[in-house]
């Protein structure tokens, strides 16, 4: 009988199987015996590389890379425009602007800026409220062209009366006296008219307002108005204008102040009349005083 060789086969290294057994004829050339190693599902394994090379991200990571990619560029964004508009922020004021204080006067005022030493600094411009005033005065006419208005002043003067051309809204009136009440003003206005001037009384007020200048200017020009209304009443009351309340005030304004150097010089000229003066020489210089103060500028 003939004797067969057993061949054994290895699946994917694992333990040897015996699978058949052949003639020793067909195995006599084989001095060991015939082993064949076979792997396990080679389309398996082949498979389990393909998968592996396209394997995907769990679903919880994509979420969190489509929802989160997003809002950190957004959140970039809104910090770099956050940062611009604040970074231009400043939390103190400028070093020449102030807050006004009570009694219309900034701390930049030199009512309350000293030097280092102590002592209070000079030249330096404040912010005032100016007091504001009331008058009643004798038009004797209105124009809308100033040489026109200028024209009629210069006859008016030359009659002997008082006259000051003030311009208003675009248009120029001219103004031939004053007085504190509108009474006062009827009772002169009459007088006048005797005269034959026709002229009428008329309230005329100057509003307070908002001044800079110096402490001592300042503190000048609010004696002026004080002066100002007080002969105002003083010429109801008597009749006549008291211009010895005036006397010393031209020693007393600020010397060199552009601002002021309308009503300084009529202030002088107030403050050195004479016994001797007339009332309408009086009235004058109370009427030009009167549209000086009105006419300080603000700034």
């Amino acid at each position: 009988m003939e004797k067969k060789q057993p061949i054994t086969v290895r699946v994917n290294q694992d333990e040897p199987r015996k699978v058949q057994n052949v003639s020793q004829a067909d195995t006599d050339e084989l001095k060991y015996p015939l082993v064949v190693e076979v792997p396990e599902h080679p389309k398996d394994l082949d498979s389990s590389k393909n998968n592996l090379s396209k394997k995907q991200l769990p679903p919880v990571f994509k979420v969190f890379l489509f929802a989160g990619a997003p809002a950190l560029v957004i959140g970039i964004l809104f910090g770099f425009i956050m940062l611009h508009l604040f970074s231009g922020i400043e939390t103190d004021p400028p070093n020449n602007q102030h807050a006004p204080v009570a009694g219309g006067q900034s701390f930049e005022s030199s009512l309350d800026k000293t030097s280092g030493n102590g002592k209070q600094n000079k030249g330096e411009v404040g912010k005032f409220m100016l007091p504001g005033i009331s008058a009643f005065v004798l038009q004797s006419g209105i124009f809308s062209e100033k040489t026109n208005a200028e024209q009629a002043k210069n006859e008016l003067k030359s009659s002997g009366f008082p006259a000051l051309v003030s311009e208003k809204d675009g248009q120029y009136f001219l103004l031939a006296g004053i007085a504190a009440s509108d009474k006062e003003a009827k009772k002169i206005a009459g007088q006048m008219k005797k005269s034959k001037l026709d002229v009428y009384a008329k309230e005329w007020p100057i509003a307070e307002k908002e001044i800079h200048m110096e402490k001592k200017e300042y503190e000048w020009i609010v004696g002026i108005q004080k002066k100002l209304q007080s002969t105002l009443t003083s010429m109801s009351e008597n009749g006549n204008i008291n211009s010895s309340v005036w006397e010393g005030t031209d020693e007393k304004q600020p010397a060199n102040s552009n601002k002021l150097k309308g009503i300084r010089a009529d202030v002088s000229a107030m403050a050195k009349l004479g016994t001797e003066a007339t009332e309408e020489n009086k009235q004058q210089l109370l009427l030009q005083i009167f549209q000086d103060y009105e006419s300080i500028s603000g700034d």
